[in-house]
């Protein structure tokens, strides 16, 4: 599983401890060290999904958005596998041409299709050429992670829980100072 895989990649850069280091002029004003992120990024377990009852499975509406009906063959067909993300959501992802990607949360319970933007990836094309998402069904928790250009070698975090249909930036206290910073400006 791509999650999996990803995890695998995330805790082997990690360990050669400077990887992830973040760069003030390509991850943000706000950038945060390597042992920050270590010692201060937020865990799936702090962000339990809200238990829900078990109800059958209803599919993805997309006659009422014009952009959800413009990529229904991708929604409809990933949302019939079932819930993936924060209980009862589906994370639906496809490509859409060269380096764009377009992504849904779909209402497992409502059918509901959720579009939406992530503050720091809106009209950032070079952004979202490593762009990648780690996601649990027990959990709220959105991670984001991107090289900005062409360095691998750099990752750039962004945190995000998933409440009331839409996502909401994590603060995160830095252990160098008593401000608070937002991961991704």
């Amino acid at each position: 599983m791509l999650f999996n895989r990803f995890f695998i990649v995330v805790l082997s850069f990690f360990l050669t401890k400077g990887a992830f280091a973040t760069d003030e002029n390509s991850c943000g004003k706000n950038a945060l060290s390597v042992e920050d992120l270590l010692l201060h990024a937020p865990r799936f377990e702090q962000f339990p999904s809200i238990p829900r009852n078990k109800v059958s499975l209803v599919p993805a509406n997309v006659k009422k958005d014009p952009r959800a009906w413009r990529f229904r063959s991708a929604i409809l067909e990933q949302a019939k596998k079932g819930s993936n993300f924060a209980g009862q959501y589906t994370w639906v992802g496809w490509g859409c041409g060269t380096e764009c990607s377009e992504e849904v949360i779909v209402d497992t319970h409502s059918g509901k299709v959720h579009f939406f933007d992530l503050p720091f990836l809106s009209g950032t094309i070079e952004y979202r050429r490593y762009l990648e998402y780690e996601l649990k069904i027990d959990s709220r928790l959105l991670i984001v992670s991107f090289s900005p250009g062409e360095n691998l070698k750099l990752r750039c975090f962004s945190y995000f829980t998933w409440e009331k249909n839409r996502f909401n930036p994590i603060f995160l206290k830095s252990k160098n100072t008593s401000e608070y910073k937002k991961l991704g400006e």
